[in-house]
């Protein structure tokens, strides 16, 4: 057999093993869609403990780039700009930064707490490489309970 074609079957293995330690809670599995995750990130702005799932980690992020995209185009349209002082930073960029900035550190917490690791770690990036290391741990799967609590995904069948 040719070489590329024993390591197409072990890449497909190596998916169907992927696929299946995700799909043995797929009959119990809560979806969080992106309105949700918003609203649970804002609720829980300052809420450090427990655990947050991809989906609302990822929605939220990519709610706050959306977010933060439309005021740095707004404050370019309308000339709201600061100047060079703040590299071109507005007023209503400045305003969605600090009302985004504790529910994007809290929310990044649970997630960590959801892969089994401590809230600490969300200080990583400031080490320029560990901004690498984030994306990969929040891309994880946690399908299991840790030290931080139940899965927030996995309905109780007993409740």
């Amino acid at each position: 057999m040719p070489k590329n074609f024993l390591s197409y079957s072990r890449k497909i293995n190596l998916f169907e093993l992927r696929l299946l330690s995700y799909a043995r809670f797929k009959d119990r599995e809560i979806l969080m869609g992106p309105i949700d995750a918003v609203k649970t990130c804002f609720v829980k702005y300052v809420d450090f403990d427990g655990r947050a799932p991809r989906s609302e980690y990822w929605y939220f992020v990519l709610f706050t780039g959306l977010l933060t995209s439309l005021s740095g185009h707004l404050d370019s349209e309308y000339g709201l700009t600061f100047g060079k002082v703040l590299s071109e930073q507005g007023i209503t960029s400045g305003i969605i930064n600090l009302l985004i900035f504790l529910p994007t550190v809290a929310v990044g917490v649970r997630r960590l707490h959801d892969i089994g690791k401590s809230g600490w770690w969300v200080l990583l990036p400031f080490t320029i490489i560990g901004i690498f290391v984030i994306i990969y741990w929040a891309a994880q799967i946690s399908v299991d309970d840790n030290e931080y609590g139940k899965n927030p995904l996995i309905e109780d069948s007993i409740t």
